[in-house]
């Protein structure tokens, strides 16, 4: 099978299944494969299973492989109690540098933790000013940061390691809300280098502000908990027959499903949204959304027809929507983005996107004011947004903050929640 699908991404171009089918061929290079595999490789042009080929028939089968000790680093994470915490470590795929040859094995293991920190009687942090050396600086690390929390990793080391080198990591900081990540204040990292005798530390001066976390529904009772989560690559040598591939791990279906979008390539159903017109893919549609799966390949008329119309949505919210229907992720939102993300979520429930839907949940919930209560919490009764709700009815428990509420069903909600 490997051996077929690498002749068809040579074929098609396709370079992250072309290393696949080559990383798995190696681990069948022997004596009744190699002359086949050597054939093949020198035929579509696969460097690294050629020299594999070379290196098998060069060596002496009798010759063990030597291990050289793993040398890896320990990552810390320190709390605003500064609390060190070890990350346990998990394995993970090898990786290697695929422009690199050597008669040696090169593999990158992934060592991967977590820490969750949990602020108690956050009210009683502010003021503080920065915190010392600690991770949490609850007014911000410098003055362009004081309306802000502001989060940092920074690496240490014991003493007793020996191990004066620097590491490279990855990280990721979230707000969690009933111990599930907030995507609106979830940040991830590019690989950053640790020093360890500078003693560099990497964050964001801005995680979240202030004002914008004390209004939210992500802290209750004076509390909120914070989630870090650490990729450190481990080096490893050792001599082997077989020569690793970089095995790919990031995809970029999103960003070519979405040059797709734009391109237009291929595009077999037209949606008329007002007095715009945009292409799209009824397959990507019909996988993304059971409506549209029913309206383009099910009973319903819009099966053959050439062109949809769509009534009572806006051009920009559609447009939106389809960017996130390929991409997963929403565009570069100009204008009023609590109007914007009501129009979605309107969108999302009716095409049963569950995931544009938590999107525009999440970002509503950071817009409830005495302005604009009323109608997010019928507009979360209306398409069942729980979370949105009880935010809301949170927010009521204040008695200054009253409403005019036109939804009949919410009344016996508002007198449970809110009558003292």
């Amino acid at each position: 099978m490997a051996k077929d699908l690498l002749v068809a991404a040579d074929r098609y171009r396709m370079q992250k299944l072309k290393l696949i089918c080559e990383n798995t061929l190696h681990g069948y290079v022997h004596a009744s494969t190699v002359l086949a595999f050597s054939g093949l490789a020198e035929k579509y042009g696969c460097k690294g299973l050629k020299e594999a080929c070379f290196k098998f028939l060069k060596r002496d089968s009798s010759e063990p492989a030597e291990k050289q000790p793993d040398r890896g680093r320990k990552i810390y994470q320190k709390s605003c109690q500064q609390e060190r915490i070890q990350m346990p470590s998990s394995p993970g795929p090898a990786i290697v540098d695929p422009g690199r040859s050597s008669a040696s094995t090169i593999a990158a293991d992934m060592e991967t933790g977590s820490h969750e920190l949990t602020v108690r009687g956050y009210s009683g942090t502010k003021g503080l000013g920065v915190a010392g050396a600690s991770h949490y600086y609850p007014d911000g690390y410098n003055v362009e940061s004081s309306d802000c929390i502001s989060l940092y990793l920074q690496l240490l080391v014991d003493d007793d390691q020996g191990d004066n080198g620097d590491v490279k990591a990855q990280f990721k900081f979230c707000l969690l809300d009933q111990g599930e990540p907030v995507p609106s204040y979830t940040l991830t990292s590019k690989r950053q280098e640790f020093a360890r005798i500078k003693s560099h530390a990497w964050g964001w001066a801005k995680f979240i502000r202030r004002k914008e976390l004390e209004e939210s529904p992500h802290i209750e009772d004076d509390t909120f908990r914070i989630s870090c989560h650490v990729t450190v690559p481990k080096i490893r040598a050792e001599e082997t027959q077989v020569h690793f591939l970089t095995s790919p791990s990031k995809t970029d279906l999103h960003r070519h499903l979405g040059d797709l979008l734009e391109s237009n390539v291929g595009a077999d159903v037209k949606f008329r949204v007002g007095r715009e017109t945009f292409t799209a893919h009824r397959s990507i549609l019909a996988a993304r959304s059971p409506v549209f799966r029913a309206e383009l390949f099910g009973w319903m008329k819009e099966k053959w027809a050439a062109q949809v119309r769509i009534d009572d949505m806006e051009p920009r919210v559609f447009g939106a929507m389809l960017h996130f229907i390929y991409t997963d992720s929403l565009p570069q939102i100009e204008g009023d983005r609590r109007v914007m993300a009501q129009h979605l979520l309107v969108a999302a429930d009716r095409y049963c996107l569950v995931g544009l839907k938590m999107i525009c949940e999440d970002m509503l919930r950071n817009f409830i004011d005495t302005n604009t209560a009323a109608t997010t919490l019928e507009l979360a009764e209306q398409h069942g947004c729980r979370r949105l709700k009880e935010r809301c009815l949170n927010f009521l428990k204040n008695p200054g903050n009253t409403i005019a509420v036109g939804c009949p069903s919410l009344v016996k909600d508002l007198l449970a929640k809110v009558s003292p």
